[in-house]
């Protein structure tokens, strides 16, 4: 960084720092690696460096590596393409998927369940006010009430 004395209006000599350009990252870790389990599942995409990281503190190895290198003080490791975890890591994953409108249309085909019409609404078989539930079994589409209303009726009487 230099520092430049430039002339202000008043004729004193103002200082200006020059902007120094921040170091650009090596080209060798600007790069994506895949991360897999221990199972060989994937995982997710990081960063080449953060895989460097994990294979030097022996958390993961790589399975895949590029022709680049990175070298420190006292090491040189190839880049990884694909590193894989040496320890099984459990991976949560949502036991059900929330019910949603568009999923009961999809369902079904958006037919009513009653007439066999094109549906508008949802009907819950066990209506929520006695008790029912949103769930997947639990509700259906159904046209609009005057189309179907014998049906509806017959069905839920039967039923």
């Amino acid at each position: 960084m230099s520092i430049t004395a430039l002339p202000s209006a008043s004729g004193r000599a103002v200082s200006r720092r020059d902007p120094v350009p921040a170091p650009a990252q090596p080209a060798a870790t600007s790069g994506a690696t895949l991360l897999l389990n221990a199972t060989y599942e994937p995982l997710c995409v990081v960063s080449s460096r953060r895989a460097i990281v994990l294979v030097l503190a022996a958390k993961a190895e790589s399975i895949d590596v590029t022709d680049d290198e990175v070298h420190a003080e006292r090491i040189t490791v190839a880049v990884p393409v694909v590193v894989r975890l040496t320890r099984y890591v459990r991976v949560p994953y949502p036991v059900q998927v929330p019910l949603s409108r568009r999923a009961v249309f999809t369902r079904d085909s958006s037919t009513c369940v009653y007439c066999g019409a094109s549906a508008t609404s949802i009907d819950h078989v066990v209506p929520r006010s006695r008790g029912g539930v949103s769930s997947g079994p639990t509700s259906s589409p159904a046209a609009s009430a005057t189309t179907c209303s014998r049906a509806a009726a017959r069905c839920a009487r039967a039923a």
